[in-house]
């Protein structure tokens, strides 16, 4: 047998193995947002506040494979990431004014243990997140520079087996709590992040 054709079958078994490995038919929809718009809101600290924007700069969505069948607590040792999980941005959301972001990604069947915001303002020579408002009748404004994975974790494992399976993700950012005073504006946005389900 020529090269041309051991080349030729290798591939095709390549592409084989892939396949089985791959159901196309798995679809699940994930929205990114933040609770209803709201002129005005009370901090955990009592005071009266309100938000001119609250913006998230998404460079990608991913779910997360669990690394192991049977569900653990240490998130960051029983997942990992899977390249055909994913969708790329960017996205530009205002929370503050009902944006979201709505995609569908094609996971392999399997269990998945988070869902990953990776947030980044490269893509628009900004920070990742910017906050302006108002508390207590002052101006407030601030940013986080950096990139950012907002991780979060199921409350259990999500198991994706086959077409029709009728799970969808949702991720909830309350920009509510952003003007909250503990933490840096990474950590806020991350203890104001829930998912559903």
């Amino acid at each position: 047998m020529s090269e041309r054709r051991l080349f030729a079958s290798a591939l095709a078994l390549a592409l084989t193995l892939h396949c089985v490995a791959y159901e196309p038919g798995i679809e699940v929809p994930v929205t990114v947002t933040g609770v209803a718009p709201t002129l005005g809101f009370t901090t955990a600290d009592g005071d009266t506040a309100s938000l001119q924007s609250a913006m998230v700069r998404v460079e990608a969505v991913e779910l997360r494979r669990c690394a192991t069948v049977s569900w653990a607590p240490r998130w960051g040792s029983t997942a990992r990431a899977h390249t055909t999980t994913d969708a790329n941005g960017p996205w530009a959301l205002d929370l503050s004014h009902g944006d979201r972001l709505a995609e569908v990604l094609r996971p392999v069947p399997g269990e998945y243990c988070a869902v990953v915001v990776h947030l980044s303002g490269a893509s628009f020579a900004a920070p990742a997140m910017t906050l302006v408002g108002e508390v207590a009748g002052e101006a407030r404004s601030e940013g986080w520079e950096q990139p950012f994975d907002l991780e979060i974790p199921f409350p259990q494992p999500l198991a994706f087996e086959s077409v029709g399976d009728g799970l969808e993700v949702v991720v909830l950012i309350d920009q509510r709590r952003l003007f909250d005073t503990e933490g840096s504006l990474a950590e806020r946005v991350a203890a104001a992040t829930t998912v559903l389900p």
